[in-house]
């Protein structure tokens, strides 16, 4: 298995049992067990994190309510079809299982890590008590090709964060698990109290963030514009002394080039150059695709721009011409 599938959900939990054991599902002759266990928050309060285990990492009459434990694996999500209803239930997966002696063995009762990209549009709101709270769903990879859907809730400055991400990004968070109870109201009139979990956010990092703002880069194939120092050298591109630098414009063996330079003349190219402002240069530049640069230069020609391009005085003029047409 891949070790980075499974670097990219890590939960530990550490507490207290509050249930037995009780069967859950098999899976080609393996049997697996839920029970729940108290994770202590800094506060009085903590949370119930439900647990599935294997039964072939423990023996389940050890695993007894008021026993304490430290729970390693994955935050994981499954799809409960039962009561003609879709439910997303958040477990986590047990892969190693510790009995502590007491609670004074309790460390770090309650991280998780996940790595993953977010998959539906985040949503950014205030609480009554003037609190700003963004709620995400990240997507996490998990082996054999499945994913897992975990809520996620981000408060403060890293709300406001989140609510400018998009749908595919990838972050990476570290929080906590929390554990939520609520009331829900049937048609009936009948109430009935269920938790709610989700990922409660305290440290989150855009992954490959620099990737991002040079997108358009790293859409260009380097090898077309490698030849020419002036198209790919960005201070030669935003500097009009590009324009009238002779030797910036002669290093580029696609210009220097008598057979792709024949179908512009000296009006033409100075036309063209007279209504093109630097901002419009630069978009048209990163907008060019590779093939539409070869046509462009094999359109200008050498015969009547070689002695305009070598001569330094002439396009300055050109330049200072065109800075004031401006």
């Amino acid at each position: 298995m891949d070790s980075n599938i499974i670097e990219n959900n890590i939960a530990t939990i550490s507490g207290k049992v509050t249930s037995e054991m009780e069967y859950s599902h098999e899976i080609y002759g393996e049997g697996f067990y839920q029970f729940s266990i108290e994770a202590p928050r800094l506060s009085d309060s903590s949370d119930v994190v439900s647990i599935t285990i294997s039964e072939r990492l423990i023996n389940k009459d050890i695993i007894k309510p008021g026993i304490y434990a430290m729970i390693e694996g994955q935050f994981r999500s499954y799809n409960n079809y039962s009561d003609s209803a879709n439910k997303l239930l958040l477990t986590v997966f047990a892969r190693e299982i510790t009995i502590l002696e007491d609670e004074s063995k309790i460390k770090n009762p309650n991280k998780i890590y996940l790595n993953g990209y977010i998959c539906k549009k985040p949503i950014y709101r205030s609480t009554p008590f003037g609190r700003e709270i963004t709620d995400l769903l990240l997507a996490v990879n998990r082996a054999y090709n499945k994913s897992d859907y975990i809520p996620c809730i981000a408060w403060g400055r890293n709300s406001r964060f989140c609510s400018n991400l998009k749908i595919g990004d990838n972050i990476r968070i570290w929080g906590r698990i929390q554990s939520r109870r609520y009331q829900k109201k049937y048609g009936d009139g009948s109430v009935v109290e269920k938790i709610a979990y989700e990922v409660s956010v305290s440290k989150l990092e855009y992954v490959n963030e620099n990737d991002k703002d040079n997108r358009l880069i790293m859409n260009t194939n380097p090898s077309s514009i490698s030849n020419s120092s002036s198209i790919s050298n960005s201070s030669n591109i935003s500097n009009s002394s590009s324009l009238s630098n002779s030797s910036s414009l002669n290093n580029s063996s696609s210009m220097n080039n008598s057979n792709s330079m024949s179908n512009m003349s000296n009006s033409d190219s100075l036309t063209g150059l007279s209504n093109m402002s630097n901002s419009d240069s630069l978009t048209s530049l990163s907008n060019m695709s590779n093939s539409d640069s070869l046509t462009s230069l094999s359109n200008m020609s050498n015969s009547d721009n070689s002695g305009n391009l070598s001569n330094m005085s002439n396009l300055s003029n050109v330049s200072n011409s065109l800075t004031r047409a401006e």
